[in-house]
């Protein structure tokens, strides 16, 4: 009889074995599968992910070539482009609850900003989609430091979220406007989650909410900086009106 246990013992042992390497060597198509259902869930538009690299037992991972489709009613092109997505795990937590991400960072983020004939952007319109979800019953920023109700869905606590290096190409055409870039500022985020944890889902409203108001915001800021420009040259020029608009692009950090 204990022969037959160790003989099942063993047998027991290589079937979890194996399902727990079919597990891990699926994992980053399990997380590439997530962030885009989840993220479309965001934004009410299709977000895609080009690659997800994990070495958990490094602590590591790499997501690369994530995009942000623009909503309908503006061109077909992307409304974000995340080229690479860094994150140091706390590999002590991946069992855990809530999974400790130590840093998450976004470099040189590409956003592609447009407004219609009706003066609506798609970036807000991505803006208003985020905060229905974060409004709803399933979302909520707002609950991203409580725990979920379902004890079984994922938790995560992010010690450090970043955004810098970014870019927006702002088009205006539609109402007469103009094309331009402008870097955008670094965001830095911390304690998303709390010390319990949140969704993921949550806190990705959160991340892209918070980004895409810095993106809303450094437009309007430029746009009235060329406006204010332009009515300088019109009714002052000179050096007066070179030394009023190094004022003012020291006023709006530009």
């Amino acid at each position: 009889m204990l022969k037959w246990l160790m003989i099942v013992g063993a047998v027991v042992l290589v079937v979890a074995g194996v399902a727990i390497y079919q597990v891990l060597s699926s994992l980053d198509a399990i997380v590439e599968a997530a962030i885009e259902k989840y993220g479309s869930e965001i934004t009410g538009t299709a977000v895609r992910v080009g690659s997800v690299e994990l070495a958990l037992r490094e602590g590591r991972g790499t997501l690369r070539d994530v995009t942000i489709a623009n909503p309908s009613g503006f061109s077909s092109g992307d409304a974000f482009r995340l080229g690479e997505i860094t994150l140091a795990i706390d590999p002590g937590t991946i069992t855990g609850s809530p999974v400790v991400i130590d840093r998450v960072t976004v470099a040189g983020p590409e956003v592609s900003y447009e407004l219609d004939d009706k003066l609506g952007s798609n970036i807000q319109k991505i803006l208003d989609n985020i905060e229905r979800y974060a409004g709803s019953s399933d979302g909520g920023s707002s609950g991203a430091s409580e725990p979920a109700d379902n004890e079984d869905e994922i938790l995560l606590s992010v010690v450090q979220f970043a955004f810098k290096d970014g870019r927006v190409t702002a088009d205006a055409t539609a109402v007469g406007g103009e094309a331009f870039e402008v870097k955008l500022p670094p965001l830095a985020m911390r304690n998303l989650g709390g010390t319990r944890g949140a969704p993921p889902g949550d806190i990705g409203s959160q991340v892209l909410e918070a980004y895409t108001e810095v993106v809303i915001e450094t437009v309007a800021r430029k746009q009235a900086k060329k406006q204010i420009d332009k009515l300088l040259d019109d009714k002052v020029g000179g050096e007066g009106g070179r030394a009023a608009k190094k004022l003012l692009g020291n006023l709006l950090g530009d």
